[in-house]
């Protein structure tokens, strides 16, 4: 669940809760008047009333945010996914470029089978190249296909051992989704050793191996 979701949610049920909480306590001040005679002025919080009520506006208001928000979201990665077919239907299955761009762009809008089709096509125009592999074992980690994604990243890192991207990746897999944590140490410290200091690969691998 996105964080602006979950702070909307919070506020809203906080209001909810707070404006239940005052109706409570004045229904029981006006029961409490109506079984004692000479009781004392009933004392209406309203203070906490307009509070409550703001608080509430503001949590239903960032709800209506969120989901108009999301609608249009929605509506813009529809046309873009129709835009994106339009295209794959008149790609150049010899044009390496316009594979991996069409690849990318169905990437973005989250639709990891047509991402990883294109990708394999355009592999097998340049089945050495390091960017187009590397991306598609991303994709087929996306899609759950992790024992698929270690496999390609094997292989890849055979011919590409100085790549400290893509030994992070396979740790990542090993130690996250197969659970192969032995194995994913060493993929880590090559990771480590492999990367600048302070880069950001430098920083994740320093995160998984303090695990250790």
């Amino acid at each position: 669940m996105e964080q602006r979701l979950k702070l909307a949610l919070i506020h809203f049920f906080a209001s909810l809760a707070l404006l239940f909480f005052l109706y409570l306590y004045i229904t029981s001040q006006y029961s409490h008047a109506a079984s004692t005679p000479y009781s004392d002025k009933i004392q209406i919080p309203v203070g906490m009333i307009i509070m409550g009520a703001v608080y509430f506006l503001y949590g239903l208001l960032s709800l209506l945010a969120y989901f108009f928000s999301s609608v249009g979201k929605g509506i813009a990665k529809t046309k873009s996914i129709n835009n994106l077919d339009k295209l794959a239907s008149s790609v150049d299955p010899n044009d390496f470029s316009s594979l991996i761009n069409l690849a990318s762009g169905y990437n973005d809008t989250r639709i990891f089978d047509k991402a990883e089709l294109y990708l394999r096509k355009a592999i097998d125009l340049k089945p050495k190249n390091y960017a187009a592999r590397h991306t598609l074992c991303s994709v087929l980690i996306q899609q759950g296909k992790h024992n698929e994604a270690y496999n390609e990243l094997h292989n890849l890192l055979t011919e590409n051992a100085d790549r400290p991207d893509s030994w992070l990746l396979m740790g990542i897999v090993l130690y996250d989704n197969l659970k192969r944590k032995d194995e994913a140490r060493h993929c880590f410290i090559e990771a480590h050793n492999r990367s600048e200091p302070a880069s950001g690969i430098f920083l994740v691998s320093s995160q998984y191996l303090a695990k250790y």
